[in-house]
Protein backbone atom coordinates (compact mmCIF):
# COMPACT_ATOMS: atom_id res chain seq x y z
CA UNK A 1 0.00 0.00 0.00
CA UNK A 2 2.89 2.36 0.78
CA UNK A 3 3.68 2.29 -2.84
CA UNK A 4 0.37 3.46 -3.98
CA UNK A 5 0.26 6.34 -1.06
CA UNK A 6 3.37 7.74 -2.43
CA UNK A 7 2.05 7.48 -6.00
CA UNK A 8 -1.04 9.61 -5.13
CA UNK A 9 0.91 11.80 -2.89
CA UNK A 10 3.57 12.50 -6.03
CA UNK A 11 1.18 12.80 -8.56
CA UNK A 12 -0.89 15.48 -6.94
CA UNK A 13 2.83 16.99 -6.17
CA UNK A 14 3.11 17.26 -9.75
CA UNK A 15 0.18 19.32 -10.48
CA UNK A 16 0.93 21.73 -7.54
CA UNK A 17 -1.18 20.42 -5.30
CA UNK A 18 -0.29 19.39 -1.49
CA UNK A 19 -1.43 16.44 -0.50
CA UNK A 20 -0.71 13.97 2.66
CA UNK A 21 -2.38 10.26 2.89
CA UNK A 22 -3.33 10.16 6.25
CA UNK A 23 -4.86 6.99 6.82
CA UNK A 24 -5.95 3.79 4.43
CA UNK A 25 -8.94 1.59 5.07
CA UNK A 26 -9.86 -1.69 3.65
CA UNK A 27 -13.71 -1.58 3.07
CA UNK A 28 -16.40 -4.77 2.80
CA UNK A 29 -16.85 -3.92 -0.64
CA UNK A 30 -13.24 -4.70 -2.05
CA UNK A 31 -12.47 -1.57 -2.08
CA UNK A 32 -9.53 0.60 -0.74
CA UNK A 33 -9.85 4.34 0.74
CA UNK A 34 -7.35 6.35 1.12
CA UNK A 35 -8.02 9.54 3.34
CA UNK A 36 -5.96 12.66 1.81
CA UNK A 37 -5.10 15.74 4.24
CA UNK A 38 -4.80 18.73 2.14
CA UNK A 39 -3.32 22.04 2.03
CA UNK A 40 -5.56 24.71 3.56
CA UNK A 41 -6.69 26.93 0.41
CA UNK A 42 -6.90 23.90 -1.79
CA UNK A 43 -9.86 24.05 -4.53
CA UNK A 44 -11.55 20.50 -4.46
CA UNK A 45 -12.17 21.08 -8.04
CA UNK A 46 -8.64 20.61 -8.41
CA UNK A 47 -7.97 17.51 -7.21
CA UNK A 48 -11.21 16.00 -8.45
CA UNK A 49 -10.14 17.22 -12.65
CA UNK A 50 -6.69 14.79 -11.61
CA UNK A 51 -8.51 11.78 -11.06
CA UNK A 52 -7.57 10.31 -14.38
CA UNK A 53 -4.57 11.06 -13.89
CA UNK A 54 -4.55 9.31 -10.23
CA UNK A 55 -5.94 6.66 -11.79
CA UNK A 56 -3.21 5.80 -13.51
CA UNK A 57 -0.87 6.30 -11.37
CA UNK A 58 -1.72 3.54 -9.57
CA UNK A 59 -2.69 1.48 -12.16
CA UNK A 60 -6.18 1.05 -10.45
CA UNK A 61 -7.75 -2.15 -11.85
CA UNK A 62 -10.72 -0.96 -13.76
CA UNK A 63 -9.07 2.62 -14.87
CA UNK A 64 -11.16 4.80 -12.55
CA UNK A 65 -11.00 5.99 -9.06
CA UNK A 66 -13.72 7.67 -6.79
CA UNK A 67 -13.02 10.58 -5.23
CA UNK A 68 -15.24 11.87 -1.74
CA UNK A 69 -14.86 15.99 -1.57
CA UNK A 70 -14.60 16.40 1.35
CA UNK A 71 -15.58 12.99 3.81
CA UNK A 72 -18.63 13.49 5.31
CA UNK A 73 -17.86 14.82 9.56
CA UNK A 74 -14.12 14.70 8.32
CA UNK A 75 -11.50 17.10 6.82
CA UNK A 76 -10.64 14.64 4.16
CA UNK A 77 -10.79 14.10 0.71
CA UNK A 78 -10.84 10.47 0.13
CA UNK A 79 -9.71 8.52 -2.89
CA UNK A 80 -11.55 5.07 -3.35
CA UNK A 81 -9.97 2.39 -5.59
CA UNK A 82 -10.81 -1.24 -6.38
CA UNK A 83 -8.38 -3.74 -4.99
CA UNK A 84 -5.86 -5.01 -7.27
CA UNK A 85 -6.60 -8.91 -6.54
CA UNK A 86 -3.84 -10.90 -5.22
CA UNK A 87 -2.85 -13.40 -7.93
CA UNK A 88 -2.78 -10.27 -10.42
CA UNK A 89 -0.17 -8.57 -8.23
CA UNK A 90 1.94 -11.70 -7.91
CA UNK A 91 1.24 -12.66 -11.77
CA UNK A 92 2.84 -8.57 -12.78
CA UNK A 93 5.45 -9.23 -10.40
CA UNK A 94 6.77 -12.38 -11.55
CA UNK A 95 6.32 -10.83 -15.26
CA UNK A 96 8.88 -8.19 -14.36
CA UNK A 97 10.87 -10.09 -12.41
CA UNK A 98 11.72 -13.31 -14.95
CA UNK A 99 13.76 -11.22 -17.28
CA UNK A 100 16.23 -9.75 -14.73
CA UNK A 101 17.38 -10.01 -11.47
CA UNK A 102 17.43 -6.07 -11.30
CA UNK A 103 13.99 -6.01 -12.83
CA UNK A 104 11.93 -5.76 -9.42
CA UNK A 105 14.15 -2.46 -8.22
CA UNK A 106 13.31 -1.32 -11.94
CA UNK A 107 9.74 -1.56 -11.83
CA UNK A 108 9.83 -0.15 -7.98
CA UNK A 109 11.42 2.94 -9.27
CA UNK A 110 9.67 3.40 -12.41
CA UNK A 111 6.40 4.04 -10.27
CA UNK A 112 7.59 6.87 -8.68
CA UNK A 113 9.60 8.25 -11.78
CA UNK A 114 8.16 12.04 -13.05
CA UNK A 115 9.46 13.47 -15.76
CA UNK A 116 7.79 16.47 -15.11
CA UNK A 117 10.58 17.39 -12.09
CA UNK A 118 13.85 16.73 -14.55
CA UNK A 119 16.04 19.35 -15.33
Amino acid sequence: MSHITRAIEQTLDSYGIAVRVVEVNLNKDKTVQFCLEIKSGTMLSDIEKYKREIALAIASPTGKVDIQAPIPGRALVGITVPEIPKERRLKQESIYTKYHPLARIIYSCMVFFNPGKIV
